[in-house]
């Protein structure tokens, strides 16, 4: 089934793309039995979802400038454009 978000290049997805994007391809790997990518694609998922709610809390609630959350992000993940 084609998703609607996979038109975008990943880079451009918003973060609740990236997490339904990695998250449909848990399925895939599972049935392929890469038991391990499958676990990688998991916890990727799952820290694009903490994220979410880091940046929430930080711009919604502490009204933080998206920029400098953005900044804040890619420093603590360590890897840009995950």
């Amino acid at each position: 089934m084609a998703h609607w978000y996979r038109r975008r290049p990943y880079s451009e997805r918003t973060d609740i793309e990236k997490i339904k994007s990695n998250w449909d391809k848990i399925t895939g790997l599972l049935d392929r039995k890469e038991w391990s990518a499958a676990v990688v694609r998991a916890a990727t998922a799952c820290e694009i979802a903490a994220n979410l709610a880091v940046r929430e809390e930080l711009e919604v609630t502490r009204k933080l400038e998206p920029p400098f959350v953005d900044s804040l992000l890619r420093w603590a993940n360590g890897i840009q454009g995950k």
